[in-house]
């Protein structure tokens, strides 16, 4: 997870990004968006900035390699959504992604790199979420919602969207969710789930605190389906 300012620098990046580019989250912030992406996909930088300012709280997804602590390059998916203020004057980008590349060489195996990130984003079956720590309040993007096998309007409460889960699994994220706040600890879990369609799948739940003023206002995270990985 990360944000960044109209200017195009980093405001914010997730403790777990920050871990895999081998950075220190203070001395990123402020230096420009581009530095963790390859030369070659910085035009694709480009091109989603101007969309996310220009589109209201429209995601725009796009497939990016970044160059990881390690040197090697890793391909990212990416949704990103511009973040308007109360003039509709748009102030920062939210961006959502994860790190696809482990599954896109199984996938696509003794394809070129270029034809593997052409795939990426229809592989890849990931969204991003939200939840508000003090009103409850839960934001989804437009692959969560698929996800859940549920039309764009309808109505999140967290307590709707624990329904989802079998007892167990509910109380795994409710667990998870706890932690998160008390303790300001990122997740990354595996869940048992059953659609609004009553298809039971396996989910992967990855959550970051957001912190104002030592206390944890927020927690964003990544939601994947990832059957197809665990049934196989």
């Amino acid at each position: 997870i990360l944000t960044i300012s109209r200017e195009g620098v980093y405001s914010y990046l997730s403790p777990s990004l920050c871990r895999d580019l081998g950075t220190d989250p203070k001395n990123i912030a402020g230096q420009s968006a581009l530095i963790t992406v390859i030369p070659e996909d910085h035009h694709k930088c480009v091109e989603a900035a101007e969309f996310c300012f220009t589109h209201p709280h429209q995601p725009y997804h796009v497939t990016l390699r970044k160059r990881f602590k390690d040197g090697s390059v890793h391909i990212t998916q990416w949704e990103f959504i511009g973040l308007f203020g109360a003039n509709r004057q748009a102030y920062k980008i939210l961006g959502i992604g994860l790190d696809i590349t482990k599954r896109v060489k199984a996938e696509i195996q003794e394809r070129y790199l270029t034809n593997i990130l052409d795939n990426a984003q229809a592989i890849a079956s990931l969204g991003g979420w939200e939840v508000n720590v003090q009103t409850n309040d839960v934001i989804w993007t437009d692959q969560v919602f698929a996800i859940h096998e549920v039309e764009p309007d309808f109505q999140i409460e967290l307590e709707s969207a624990l329904n989802f889960y079998p007892p167990e699994d509910q109380l795994k994220v409710q667990y998870a969710l706890a932690q998160a706040v008390a303790e300001q600890r990122s997740f990354d879990i595996l869940c048992r789930f059953i659609t609004a369609k009553n298809n039971a799948r396996w989910v992967r739940v990855v959550g970051d605190p957001i912190v104002e003023g030592g206390t944890v206002t927020h927690v964003r995270g990544v939601f994947q389906d990832v059957t197809e990985q665990k049934n196989a």
